[in-house]
């Protein structure tokens, strides 16, 4: 899949920075990607009704965006930075 190439290239060059780091590195693109695509692209690959707008789309790429950066579990850290500075600090 091209865009998972994409990810999987630029979360390399991010690691071998030192500004990333991955328990795997060979799984990190194809797992940005699925998260990215969750149950809308299920929907619309079973040609299901669903209503997509451009800001359904930009609020399912930050949360994404945000549990890929950050996780999931309870922090200082990540009480402290949401979605949106998530991808402000790019």
């Amino acid at each position: 899949m091209r865009t998972q190439r994409i990810f999987d290239d630029y979360f390399r060059k991010q690691a071998q920075r030192g500004l990333m780091q991955f328990p795997n590195i060979d799984l990190a693109g194809a797992q940005f990607v699925a998260l990215l695509k969750i149950n809308m692209h299920m929907s619309l690959m079973l040609n299901q009704p669903t209503s997509v707008s451009h800001r359904r789309l930009e609020e399912v790429a930050r949360a994404s965006i945000h549990v890929f950066l950050h996780g999931v579990l309870k922090s200082d850290s990540a009480r402290r930075s949401g979605p949106k500075k998530a991808l402000s600090n790019r």
